[in-house]
C-alpha cells in the first residue's frame, strides 16, 4: 500500500492502518446518509454509493476514542 501523511499531525503513515500511530486520528470518512466509508484522501464531494453531497453535510471522520471505546 502507498504511504501518505496524517492530515492532523503530518506523521508518515501506511495505507494499511486505520488510525494514525502518532495522534490517533482515524482516516475513514463516513457518509451521513448511507454509512459508506472511504479514506479521507479521496476527498469525495459526493458519496460514491448513494450520491449524498458529503462536504455540505459535514461527513465525519473517525477517531480512536469513538472507534475503540
Amino acid at each position: 500500500m502507498a504511504s501518505f501523511k496524517c492530515p492532523k499531525c503530518k506523521a508518515a503513515a501506511s495505507g494499511d492502518a486505520d488510525f494514525c500511530s502518532q495522534c490517533g486520528t482515524g482516516w475513514n470518512v463516513e457518509c451521513p446518509k448511507c454509512g459508506k466509508t472511504w479514506r479521507f484522501f479521496y476527498q469525495y464531494k459526493f458519496c460514491p454509493k448513494c450520491g449524498e453531497h458529503v462536504l455540505k453535510q459535514g461527513a465525519k471522520t473517525g477517531n480512536a476514542q469513538a472507534q475503540h471505546g
